[in-house]
């Protein structure tokens, strides 16, 4: 591979992070009458009988989360500069900035008796940004903290991830006794782009004397797909990819179900995105291996003028050389996120129940939990609300809520996992929202209301 073309390679990947800012879908638990739960609990049985989703329409999903420091962490108390104190508090070991996005193309569900039958295609789009502290406190601190120099500072673990595929899936919901009730959701996954890194074993270290920086480790990255999007004419290439079959596959499943202890005492559990798919359309390995490289510090009088662009050209051309980027064609396969939830529902009447649920999801072999607690509030099947407080991505600033109404064939629906956001941005590191319109028909309708009757006068 050219250094042109590995650039090209590089900067592309580094768009794809920069504009597609886990899936976190608390706020749509227990909301009433709502096909869409079918995707945190397959064994969930809807009111109404026939729901249908168009295009679009029905379901868009945006999620963005990030488990280090918040924007108001990032800076000091009434200051517009950078805290290095604050964030290195707010930071763990390792963390993760992931941004996914959804859309429903199709949906449809129907309701047997008590059996639940579904099928949807979805767009996905999952991304995440791993890096340690170790290297938010170097850029921070500078290389000329007295910690640091002479030392290596590893950056191990650093890494960005990023899936898009379509999703196939047909579900059923049935139960097994008076009590239990089970479900699954079966999943065919096609596969357009993937960017995986594999192994990352960076780090760099200061020269106590000349503050030179050298940089050493090995790097192993797969990609596919990535090639419509470094051509020429990469938009319409892109939008001939994904409209065509690819032959990336792969293949999902989830799980659920529901048990009733008591009339008004539930437990609900399930597992999401176990499954993988096997990429193949330009799959690409590229390692580099016992990588040792120093920077040297640069006169200043060679940067002015046309100094700095020979410079750097000279600096390019100079790790060019030392990079023996190994380029493999193969196949290989990247496994889902796996989402275990469980959790416990007590109705309190027709009208009002409470839950609980602990949320656990598995991001590159990193576990990220989540905690909630809920009221509801539902009238038969057309009007549903949640109010949510939550614990996730090592914030406990969380308030979201949900809101589903029905007017004659249509239902709408929004569900956040955290208002906070827009009311208090510097404090959040949550942001997502779902929201879309249904169709539904059927079920059980809203109670006549009895008008009290009057004796005549005698």
């Amino acid at each position: 591979m050219t250094p042109k073309l590995r650039y090209r390679v590089l900067s592309s990947i580094l768009l794809m992070s920069a504009r597609l800012v886990g899936q976190n879908d608390l706020s749509i638990y227990g909301l009433n009458n709502l096909f869409q739960q079918t995707y945190v609990n397959p064994a969930y049985l809807p009111k109404s009988n026939v729901q249908v989703g168009l295009p679009v329409m029905s379901s868009v999903y945006l999620n963005a989360q990030h488990s280090g420091f918040s924007y108001g962490q990032l800076l000091g108390s009434g200051s517009s500069s950078i805290d290095p104190e604050r964030i290195a508090k707010a930071l763990g070991k390792r963390n993760i900035l992931s941004v996914d996005f959804q859309t429903d193309l199709f949906s449809l569900g129907i309701k047997s008796r008590r059996t639940y039958f579904s099928v949807s295609l979805t767009e996905k789009v999952h991304t995440n940004f791993i890096y340690p502290k170790t290297l938010a406190s170097f850029f921070l601190q500078g290389n000329g903290d007295p910690s640091t120099l002479g030392k290596r500072v590893s950056f191990d673990d650093l890494g960005f991830n990023l899936k898009a595929y379509h999703e196939l899936a047909f579900g059923v919901s049935m139960p097994v006794t008076r009590s239990l009730r089970v479900g699954a959701r079966f999943k065919y996954l096609m596969g357009l782009v993937n960017v995986q890194t594999k192994r990352s074993t960076l780090g760099i270290t200061t020269d106590p004397d000349t503050y030179a920086l050298t940089v050493d480790g090995g790097l192993l990255v797969r990609t596919a797909g990535i090639q419509q999007l470094t051509g020429p004419d990469a938009e319409n290439d892109l939008v001939a990819y994904v409209s065509k079959p690819q032959s990336n596959s792969g293949f999902g499943i989830d799980l659920g179900v529901e048990y009733s202890l008591t009339p008004k005492l539930s437990f609900q559990g399930s597992l999401i995105n176990l499954g993988s798919i096997r990429w193949k359309t330009d799959a690409v390995q590229y390692e580099q291996t016992n990588i040792r490289y120093t920077f040297d510090a640069v006169d200043l009088d060679d940067l002015t003028g046309d100094g700095f662009g020979t410079e750097m050209q000279a600096r390019i051309d100079s790790l060019s050389s030392l990079l023996n980027l190994q380029e493999k064609r193969e196949a290989y396969s990247t496994g889902l996120n796996p989402i275990f939830i469980a959790g416990t529902r007590f109705q309190l009447n027709e009208s009002n129940a409470i839950s609980g649920l602990v949320r656990l999801e598995w991001i590159e072999r990193f576990v990220r939990p989540s905690l909630a607690a809920f009221y509801h509030f539902g009238i038969n099947n057309w009007l549903g609300a949640n109010f949510m407080y939550s614990y996730q991505n090592r914030s406990a600033v969380n308030l979201g809520g949900a809101f589903t109404v029905k007017f004659l064939p249509f239902q709408w629906y929004i569900a956040t996992d955290n208002f906070l956001v827009a009311l208090s941005p510097q404090l959040s590191k949550t942001a997502q929202i779902r929201t879309g319109i249904n169709f539904v028909f059927g079920g059980k309708q809203l109670k006549k209301i009895k008008m009290p009757k009057f004796e005549k006068e005698s």
